[in-house]
């Protein structure tokens, strides 16, 4: 009797495996597949346009003058009077005025920006104090989305830097030299707002602002109402509806 061949077993153990089609290969399951969580990309977040402008937009200029109360006290500008008692010198609480200018950008209807300055001025019966400021000045409109009377009130903020000097009302003769100096002072501003008279590229109201500045010789607390006038170059005209 004959050995069969070794390799004759493991032949006919083999199974032909058939061949794989294109149509298989170019299945949806062989292609590759994004992450469940990739981003999506479209024509309209690549090609990003801001809305239309509603109610103000463009350059934008802002001027403010009110009249209230202040009070500013403070010590000459040397170490020695630094907190000494005897050198600190006050105008009280008095009449004050404040005059604020800012242009800038209105990049949304409910958003300002830009930079301006800011005087303003106490008269005590003894002391009259003044200020000058460069401020950054932001100004927003928190209830633009309820529409109607909201598109128009706003509030603002300022910070910056100034200075600041106080003045003896009796000395006639030099009212160049001051009985106290800031140096340098830090200013903070906030301010609220209504715009309901609108004619032409204007924007008018009431404007209520409150002023806070320091320095290491000085401090100003200031509170005036007044009347605002803004001007921005995209105005549109105001819908009779609201």
């Amino acid at each position: 009797m004959s050995a069969r061949p070794a390799h004759a077993d493991s032949t006919a153990e083999v199974t032909a495996q058939p061949e794989s089609t294109p149509a298989e290969e170019s299945s949806p399951a062989n292609v590759f597949q994004p992450p469940r969580n990739a981003p999506e990309y479209d024509a309209d977040s690549i090609n990003y346009e801001p809305p239309a402008v509603e109610r103000r937009g463009g350059f934008a200029l802002a001027l403010t003058l009110g009249y209230g109360a202040g009070e500013y006290h403070g010590y000459p500008l040397t170490v020695a009077a630094l907190n000494d008692p005897n050198e600190r010198q006050s105008t009280g609480f008095a009449l004050a005025n404040n005059i604020s200018l800012w242009l800038g950008t209105s990049p949304r209807d409910w958003l300002s920006v830009g930079l301006g300055v800011s005087l303003m001025s106490v008269s005590g019966s003894e002391t009259t104090g003044s200020s000058a400021g460069i401020v950054f000045h932001v100004e927003g409109y928190p209830l633009y989305a309820l529409g109607g009377i909201f598109r128009d009130i706003g509030l603002g903020l300022d910070g910056g830097l100034g200075l600041s000097n106080l003045y003896d009302v009796a000395d006639t003769k030099d009212q160049s030299q001051p009985i106290a100096e800031s140096g340098a002072l830090s200013t903070l501003g906030f301010s609220a707002f209504w715009e309901p008279w609108q004619i032409w590229h204007l924007s008018m109201g009431p404007a209520l602002n409150y002023t806070h500045s320091f320095s290491q010789t000085m401090t100003i607390n200031q509170l005036t109402l007044g009347f605002r006038t803004a001007l921005y170059s995209v105005q549109p005209k105001k819908d009779k509806a609201q």
